[in-house]
């Protein structure tokens, strides 16, 4: 038995892709097919479940950029009478007057643009389609549709250029840097595999690599990596086949064929646990593999989390990582504790610990007030990611608007009586974007950096870092 038999999902084989990714552009009338590779899908109609449109992520029809980042939950929010109701389904909401009430007496960061740039150079058509910081913060990757990725020294005033990575054979999908040992490395992903570029110290390099490192040898289309916290794995997610690789020698020591039915749109190691995998594809299916003992596909399969709708992007939060948001290309939002899954006597992890299957509406509503003074959206058409906080134990999502303008909300998990929710506001990205935002990395001094559909490049600053103080939800007296 697979990880599909044990999510309660039928057997899948093998598909060989036969077309090319599209990327969809997000509109409420309709979606431009443009050709590109690894970007976002379309986005149901606000009050729309995964399930009452077309299943896209069945038929491979859409994908969206991979990204990491995670964050933790404050909990302060009203209770259901209902705890069932907190393992699966739409959360119940508090009271609007009351979340009116709480976003209004919450402060706004309206974070301002202080920098932007075209990391094409002002090419015509250019998208920037993912934006990820390192693991210091000193660099930011920036992954375009026109090929190329480039990278950029991140200050508190700018973002200087650093160097250009070159070679990619179509739209790069994702980039993102990697340390270890004193030597820093960056990976692009494109849709034949993925390249890696030995960075080193020297700045305003241009660097090329004709031909990817780490390839699917069958030739289906690559979306997303991710490099084991030891450094010795890397795992590459594509088209219904989730890949292992020796990180050093480069030699594939797994092919994962029989457990997802769609692209793999996210890969990713949990903190602290060198072999532990997740991944997360457009069938809708989460995924943890333990690795440390054997790489085999039933044997190394620990659980599995069906979200019957396609997952875009993932990442962990908590303390010790030990729980994952997920965010969804219906603008869905849905957290699991994905370690407590994993262990037979450990309490939850059974199903999800929230479901926001479309958290526009409650968003809009979080929205209303303060945050939609300075141009900020009041309504919203799709989720970027999520961040996590050690420090506040505070969990934020990213969300935008087609216009271009973003916002960020806290994040509520489920306490006690009380069910998750969303809001209030707590900070605003508005006034330079014209397009939608599609890659979004947050620095160590709070500073905030976006690219877009536009091809710009920003870096945002606010008078905090948007993330609020955590408050211990108290539990309703009988």
């Amino acid at each position: 038995a697979n990880a599909r038999i044990r999510a309660g999902l039928p057997p899948c084989r093998l598909r060989k892709a036969t077309h090319s990714r599209q990327f969809d552009k997000i509109t409420s009338d309709e979606t431009t097919n443009m050709g590109l590779t690894g970007l976002w899908a379309p986005i149901a109609p606000a009050g729309q479940s995964p399930t009452d449109q077309e299943t896209s992520h069945v038929e491979g029809s859409g994908h969206s950029v991979p990204v990491v980042g995670a964050m933790a939950v404050e909990k302060d929010v009203n209770m259901s009478e209902s705890p069932a109701e907190h393992s699966g389904g739409i959360q119940p909401q508090a009271k609007p007057a009351e979340r009116s009430a709480a976003a209004a007496s919450a402060p706004v960061d309206a974070m301002k643009c202080i920098f932007s740039c075209s990391p094409g150079g002002n090419t015509s058509g250019l998208q920037v389609l993912d934006v990820q910081a390192g693991q210091d913060g000193k660099l930011v990757a920036v992954a375009s549709s026109n090929g190329s990725a480039t990278l950029y020294a991140a200050t508190s005033e700018q973002l200087k250029l650093h160097a250009a990575l070159r070679g990619a054979r179509g739209p790069v999908s994702s980039a993102l840097l990697h340390s270890a040992a004193g030597a820093m490395e960056a990976l692009t992903v494109s849709k034949d595999g993925v390249r890696v570029y030995d960075v080193g110290q020297a700045a305003t390099a241009n660097l090329s690599q004709a031909q990817p490192r780490f390839k699917d040898e069958h030739g289906r289309e690559i979306f997303c990596t991710a490099v084991s916290s030891d450094g010795k794995l890397l795992a590459v997610g594509g088209e219904g086949v989730l890949l292992v690789f020796d990180h050093k020698t480069g030699k594939q020591v797994a092919a994962f064929e029989d457990t997802h039915n769609g692209a793999v749109s996210q890969v990713a190691w949990a903190p602290g646990r060198a072999a532990t995998l997740l991944s997360a594809s457009d069938d809708g299916l989460v995924t943890v593999f333990d690795l440390e003992n054997e790489v085999d596909e039933d044997d190394s399969w620990r659980a599995a989390l069906n979200l019957e709708g396609a997952v875009s992007r993932m990442g962990f939060y908590g303390p010790d990582g030990q729980k994952l948001w997920m965010v969804s290309q219906t603008a869905g939002l849905h957290l699991w504790e994905w370690a407590a899954a994993c262990t037979e006597d450990a309490a939850g992890g059974e199903g999800t610990l929230a479901d926001f299957h479309d958290a526009r509406p409650a968003l809009a509503e979080a929205a209303a007030g303060p945050a939609a003074a300075g141009g900020a959206p009041k309504a919203f058409d799709y989720l970027l990611a999520c961040r996590y906080d050690t420090a506040s134990d505070g969990l934020l999502v990213a969300a935008g608007s087609n216009a271009g303008g973003c916002a960020l909300f806290a994040v509520r998990e489920p306490s006690g009586d009380m069910p998750a929710a969303l809001g209030p506001t707590s900070a605003t990205l508005a006034g330079s974007h014209s397009d939608a935002v599609r890659g979004i990395a947050w620095l160590p001094d709070g500073s905030i950096a976006t690219g877009g559909e536009d091809g710009k490049l920003c870096l945002w600053a606010g008078s905090s870092d948007g993330i609020a103080p955590a408050r211990k939800g108290k539990k309703r007296k009988a």
